[in-house]
């Protein structure tokens, strides 16, 4: 066995073993908070609106100054060029 190996088992046998009672008592605390996450998330409406800030990473279109930030795929044919008045975004075909 190369020395890389060695290290690497030792690694691993340090780890400690978990009964399966204390693996199921894990997972459920996560899941407990998930649900706390997904319920504080879900209590306040978010009004998503086509104006304001928007941001163009490769083919997606992000909106960055909404309270839960989103993107939409515009393909790779279109660059953003800017906002109009209205602060929607304004597209151009690329070809």
């Amino acid at each position: 066995m190369r020395e890389n190996e060695e290290d690497f088992e030792e690694e691993w046998e340090e780890r400690p073993k978990l009964s399966k009672e204390e693996i199921k008592k894990r997972a459920s605390e996560k899941w407990e908070q998930s649900k706390k996450d997904w319920t504080e998330l879900t209590e306040e409406v978010y009004e998503n609106t086509i104006e304001g800030k928007w941001v163009q990473k490769g083919p997606y279109l992000y909106k960055k100054d909404a309270k839960l930030e989103f993107a939409t795929y515009i393909g790779n044919d279109y660059i953003l060029t800017g906002v109009d008045e209205n602060g929607k975004p304004v597209l151009k075909k690329k070809y």
